[in-house]
């Protein structure tokens, strides 16, 4: 069967109108784009590709959607006859709401150029360098890929091959990652929680920018340090061997006796400096073993709430505050549902297990998941591990989430 049976249904662009408002540029068709296909981007608009893609953890699917997104992006700007030619991750900004924007057009401009053949080239070759990056973001969970997930993994490969997005085009790679997603509800919930993110992502920043503002800001209105006051010169040593002589006398006593020790009683001796040294052979024969696992803190699903998890949004590590997105999934609802939850912090070399307090995250009626950006100061451990619960209206425990890395020993 052709590989690309399933994206003939792709709909064709009946009426390209483009229009020209000063620094903006927005192009649209006559088939209603949701989020808008592409815009030129002010300078601050948005969230550069690259930071997002260091600080979110995106699922296969979340990353098909945002694949789809950008190479649409990409395609829509070519068929109304611009191009970039200078396309990366820092030149693509995502905005918070779903918008993917492109920017950096050049040192002298901040508009598209023409399309010609050169600059198409390089733009298909960039998306495909894009798409790689964004494949690399995504998780793969530990167990096997179910068939969905080996399609989604296949369509980013596809994707990600630059002769292959030559031979396909850009719309039809698109329609392919979204068709590779799912049905319509599974398509709409991978863009919501790229939605979910970006505005995570953007939260934190902005925190941390303000943040260090602050500081810039108390740094600034400090008094002057007071002048600088001379120290007196360092006294003079007294002669060095009057202050070792003693010392080296005692050490070469014991070197003597040691000496006919050795001599009179080498091999009780020898034995004994290994175990003073060596220790108990026996007591280190089972050397370093690997963190236990996490106890059982509850079922994965239970009533209307199907699954938790939590993603870190940065370096997440101990002795530091966490940055993290906690998404909660729920079953279909016609009311709002209010969903309970805390953390359990465990060091899995089994130093300590501290519950730390949380707060109540309400998914929408007619949604089927809501995200919340969460921070936890994280103290010192050896193999530390996070797993977000709810409490109500159902006990459930989330996906746990590592703080440390794969080959730690206790």
């Amino acid at each position: 069967m052709d590989a690309d049976a399933d994206v003939r249904d792709v709909t064709e662009i009946e009426d390209l109108v483009v229009i020209d408002d000063g620094p903006e540029i927005l192009a649209t068709t006559t088939e209603v784009a949701s989020p808008p296909a592409w815009q030129a981007a002010r300078p601050r608009d948005g969230i550069p590709l690259h930071r997002f893609l260091e600080r979110a953890k995106l699922s296969l699917a979340e990353a098909a959607s945002l694949g789809s997104l950008f190479l649409e992006t990409v395609a829509v700007m070519h068929e109304s006859g611009c191009g970039h030619g200078r396309i990366d991750s820092r030149s693509v900004r995502i905005v918070s709401d779903g918008t993917v924007r492109l920017a950096e057009w050049g040192p002298d401009t901040e508009f598209p150029v023409g399309l010609t053949d050169e600059v198409r080239g390089a733009d298909i070759g960039a998306a495909a360098a894009i798409a790689e990056e964004i494949k690399k973001c995504a998780g793969r969970p530990a167990r096997p890929l179910t068939d969905r997930e080996d399609r989604l993994l296949a369509r980013l490969t596809s994707a990600a091959d630059a002769d292959s997005l030559r031979r396909r085009g850009l719309r039809r790679a698109a329609r392919g990652l979204e068709l590779a997603v799912g049905r319509t509800e599974q398509r709409d919930a991978a863009r919501q929680g790229v939605v979910g993110l970006i505005r995570a992502v953007a939260g934190v920043d902005a925190a941390a920018s303000e943040a260090a503002s602050a500081r810039a800001r108390s740094i600034g209105a400090r008094p002057p340090s007071p002048p600088a006051r001379r120290l007196p010169p360092p006294a003079r040593r007294p002669p060095l061997w009057p202050r070792i002589r003693e010392p080296l006398a005692i050490v070469t006593a014991a070197l003597v006796v040691l000496g006919v020790e050795i001599h009179l009683f080498g091999d009780d001796v020898k034995r004994n400096v290994d175990t003073l040294l060596n220790g108990d052979a026996t007591a280190d024969a089972a050397g370093p073993r690997r963190p236990a696992p996490v106890p059982d803190l509850g079922p994965p699903a239970a009533g209307p709430i199907t699954h938790l998890e939590l993603r870190p949004l940065d370096g997440c590590r101990p002795e530091a505050v966490c940055n993290a997105v906690l998404q909660v999934a729920a079953a279909p609802h016609d009311v709002p549902l209010d969903v309970h939850w805390r953390f359990e912090l465990l060091d899995r070399c089994g130093a300590f297990r501290e519950e730390r307090p949380g707060g109540v995250l309400t998914v929408p009626p007619g949604h089927d998941r809501a995200v919340q950006t969460v921070s936890v100061a994280v103290p010192a451990g050896q193999a530390l591990t996070l797993v977000p619960l709810s409490t109500a209206p159902a006990l459930v425990a989330g996906t746990p989430m590592p703080l440390f890395p794969p080959d730690r020993t206790c």
